[in-house]
């Protein structure tokens, strides 16, 4: 299997097509990504996520196989491309930051057609944590989703003074607006809960299934609340008026809102991130409906 610390100079490697327009370059660094992170890749996992044709992705695999013969192999049985003993990313950097850079980009725009890229914008980001997930990490635990087998980690919670064992079966990443976690059934606790990657250490597979069946079992996960959020009403008319501009509310002067639709367990994550789960932290923004806030507590671990 391919290593997720291979990282070749990607860029220089990048730049020495220049036959490749942009967006193929981009399609094949996703599948080399894929293939790194998930252990297999298939031709509609690029049409879905590209919006391209069956016959742009066969192209790019035949693009990728004729200048990269030794680093897929085709598995007739599952139907998808499988990396062999000498893969080595010729797109894609190789490390974890890039991959979930994917994942949120997909869970961002849902939609990541990309046309010909113009001259860059000066832009630059405040970075969100100064640490990063470890790769074997990632690794094991996007091989644990596809495969639906689980994990026996020890987790650093900051609720309790040491780390624990817990036996996880993971079926979701989650973003949480500041973080990356997976989404797992817990068998210590008997339900399914949310774990912090960077404070997960992966110690072993578990071969038997899940002990609560499959994913769709998670409540949280399945079921969604509405949620209708406004300008604070302590603010002035133009006050509320430019908050409604920053959030892309509707509604007129004075019913401004913002409503939206979130799975179960990601409600605590959004009332957090947009300080609507304390009174004390003064936010620009309320809920139609505060009982919201004490239905939707971060559950203990």
């Amino acid at each position: 299997m391919p290593s997720a610390n291979s990282q070749p100079n990607a860029t220089r490697r990048r730049r020495s097509s220049p036959d490749m327009s942009a967006a193929q370059r981009l399609r094949l660094r996703f599948l080399e990504s894929v293939v790194v992170w998930e252990g297999a890749v298939h031709r509609q996992r690029l049409v879905e996520m590209f919006g391209v044709t069956e016959n742009h992705v066969s192209r790019d695999f035949k693009l990728y196989t004729g200048r990269h013969p030794h680093n897929l192999t085709y598995d007739l049985s599952r139907k998808r491309y499988l990396p062999t003993a000498k893969f080595r990313p010729q797109y894609a950097s190789g490390s974890a930051d890039e991959y979930l850079a994917m994942l949120r980009m997909v869970c961002d725009s849902g939609d990541v057609r990309l046309p010909g890229m113009p001259a860059p914008t000066e832009a630059d980001v405040v970075p969100l944590t100064c640490g990063g997930v470890d790769a074997k990490t990632l690794q094991a635990i996007t091989r644990a989703i596809t495969d639906r087998t689980g994990l026996e980690v020890v987790y650093q919670s900051m609720r309790r003074p040491e780390p624990a064992k817990h036996s996880l079966w993971p079926h979701a990443l989650v973003f949480s607006g500041t973080r990356w976690h997976a989404r797992a059934y817990d068998l210590d606790a008997g339900s399914f809960r949310d774990f912090v990657l960077s404070r997960l250490t992966v110690k072993a597979s578990l071969t038997q299934d899940c002990p609560e069946g499959a994913p769709e079992r998670d409540a949280e996960w399945t079921s969604r609340v509405e949620l209708e959020v406004k300008p604070a009403g302590r603010l002035s008319g133009p006050q509320r008026q430019a908050i409604a501009r920053e959030y892309g509310m509707s509604g007129g002067a004075g019913k401004e809102k913002w409503t939206l639709s979130l799975r179960t367990c990601l409600v605590p994550y959004f009332l957090h991130l947009h300080r609507l789960d304390s009174k004390d932290r003064k936010p620009f923004l309320e809920l139609a409906d505060p009982s919201l806030v004490e239905r939707h507590r971060f559950p203990d671990p």
